[in-house]
């Protein structure tokens, strides 16, 4: 943890949202992000991304407490840009986002263009239910 915080998030999404970034991999687990910060983030990889930016292959935001919100901040992300369409690791574990925020990323993240290439996916320490499990589980159908 480098207590990047949501102050921090935003300036790296600024970062992520400029054309020359060539970031593949950004792991920023336990840093405090909030649900902000991960709109902050999602937003940046979205700008960066209509800019001709790097896309991630890797992105790990576990042990974040950015709940729903962050969720549909990514899953909005997904659905709107091409920012993650060549991502193959997603490490979103503790989170809690319930199973809103599963169900969010079930229909954006997991259903994105470049959803087949997603080969690892972390979600535990997530309250996901049942119903959050069933959205997962037709996402990848």
């Amino acid at each position: 943890t480098c207590g990047v915080g949501e102050a921090g998030a935003r300036a790296l999404g600024d970062a992520l949202a400029s054309r020359r970034c060539a970031l593949t991999a950004l792991d920023l687990s336990r840093n405090f992000l909030g649900a902000g910060g991960a709109a902050a983030l999602a937003e940046g990889l979205a700008f960066g991304a209509a800019a001709g930016a790097a896309r991630l292959a890797t992105l790990r935001l576990g042990y974040n407490a950015f709940g729903c919100a962050g969720a549909s901040a990514l899953a909005a992300c997904a659905k709107t840009s091409d920012a993650l369409e060549r991502l193959e690791r997603l490490d979103l574990q503790s989170n809690g986002m319930g199973p809103e925020g599963i169900a969010f990323l079930a229909r954006g993240v997991l259903s994105a263009r470049g959803a087949p290439r997603l080969r690892e996916l972390r979600l535990q320490g997530n309250p996901m239910g049942a119903a959050g499990a069933r959205a997962r589980a037709r996402a990848r159908r």
